[in-house]
Order: C-alpha cells, then sequence, then structure tokens
C-alpha cells in the first residue's frame, strides 16, 4: 500500500475505494470489497492438476511443441492469464505499464504461499521501452503474449475487474505493439481477440484457435 501511496497519491486512491487489510489489497465496486484472486478461479487445478489441452490459452501459448516455452505477458493487466500460463509450468514475465494495477498485480503474488507459487515475475514497466532495454546477454522469451482490450459487453461474471482496468489500466497505443513484439519472441506471437475483432493491426496470423467468444491468433516468427 505505501508503493502506491508513493507512486500514485491520495486522490485516485480514494476515487476507488482503494485499501489493505490482512487479505491484502482491495478496491470498491457497488460497495463490496474486490480483489485479485486467482487461487480461487483455479483452486481445481491446483488440487487436481493441469490439462493444458483443455484450455485454449495453453495451446496457444505451447504451440505444436511439448518444449516449456518462456513467455513474457505485454498486456498483463491483472494476471489472471499470466497465472494459468505459469502453473502450465512456464517461466512468465507480467509486464503493466499502470501503477494501480502493477501494485494489485504484485500484492497476488506476494499473497500466494508455497503451493500455490509458480515462476512468475511482474514488472512496472512500459512494454515497448522495456523490449528495448532488454540485456542482449539474456535469453528473450520464446512467446510474446498479447491481450490488449477489447470492447466487449460486460456480464456479471467479469464485469468487476474489467471495469477496474477499464477506470484505471493504462491504455496504450497498439500501432507498434504487435510489430516490435514479432522482431521480440524468439518463437511465437500470441494475440487474444474477440471473435468479432478483426486482427490485430489488419495483420494475418499463421494460424488461430477459436472458441465461443474469443480468439487466440498465433504469429510464428
Amino acid at each position: 500500500m505505501n508503493w502506491l501511496l508513493r507512486n500514485e497519491g491520495q486522490e485516485r486512491i480514494k476515487t476507488y475505494g482503494i485499501g489493505s487489510d490482512a487479505d491484502g489489497l482491495f478496491w470498491c465496486f457497488d460497495g463490496h470489497k474486490q480483489r485479485v484472486d486467482w487461487i480461487k478461479k483455479y483452486r481445481h487445478i491446483l488440487d487436481n492438476g493441469l490439462d493444458r489441452k483443455a484450455f485454449k490459452l495453453l495451446r496457444a501459448i505451447w504451440g505444436k511443441s511439448n518444449q516449456c516455452p518462456s513467455v513474457l505477458d505485454a498486456c498483463a493487466g491483472l494476471g489472471k492469464d499470466a497465472y494459468l500460463i505459469a502453473l502450465s509450468g512456464c517461466s512468465v514475465t507480467a509486464c503493466e505499464k499502470s501503477a494501480l494495477v502493477y501494485g494489485f498485480l504484485q500484492n497476488a503474488i506476494d499473497r500466494l504461499d508455497s503451493s500455490e507459487r509458480v515462476l512468475l515475475t511482474c514488472v512496472h514497466a512500459d512494454v515497448m521501452s522495456y523490449m528495448k532495454k532488454w540485456p542482449v546477454t539474456r535469453k528473450r522469451p520464446d512467446v510474446v503474449y498479447l491481450d490488449p482490450m477489447f470492447n466487449h459487453r460486460l456480464n456479471a461474471k467479469v464485469k468487476q475487474h474489467a471495469w477496474f482496468l477499464r477506470e484505471i489500466g493504462e491504455h496504450g497505443t497498439q500501432a507498434e505493439l504487435l510489430e516490435a513484439s514479432l522482431s521480440f519472441a524468439l518463437s511465437r506471437v500470441v494475440v487474444k481477440r474477440s471473435v468479432k475483432n478483426t486482427w490485430l493491426q489488419n495483420k494475418k496470423p499463421t494460424y488461430s484457435i477459436e472458441g465461443k467468444t474469443t480468439r487466440f491468433d498465433i504469429y510464428q516468427v
């Protein structure tokens, strides 16, 4: 909480009812405390194991190989996808530009106990600058994952977190993000899109994996 106060100040924190208690950081939505809680969503995986083929996201990230890729999540948000990718065994770096969103992401990682921890690191940075400043001696990630926010109707199950990201998150340009990611990734770039949206920057992917509402466009490099 002190980190947020230093980087954001009191005004925005009060506006969104952001606070901290014994269970970690929270924000207020419709008078109720909301938190980043990956464990509640993925408890069944932690208890019973993970079938990668059951998740379209993981099929896109892993590709057609059984070699575990390293991943840069370039639009981390509140980390739901990043945590799932890490649960599959990948080493994930989650990059988030918004100080407030990053604060919640790091707090969620800090709250994990030993049975819930994965290879997930978050950084507070603009991803374009982060990729440009990547040390030449450090191996670049195999996969860059892009989840730019797309327009969709908010239903009761997602509106609390989607509202938070739309209201508080940093909305940068997508104009150069795909091309920069294609130059940076060693193997492929995965882009999450609504099935109603066209390809990002109208660039045709190598192939796509499509669900009822979401599509993953895979670009081999």
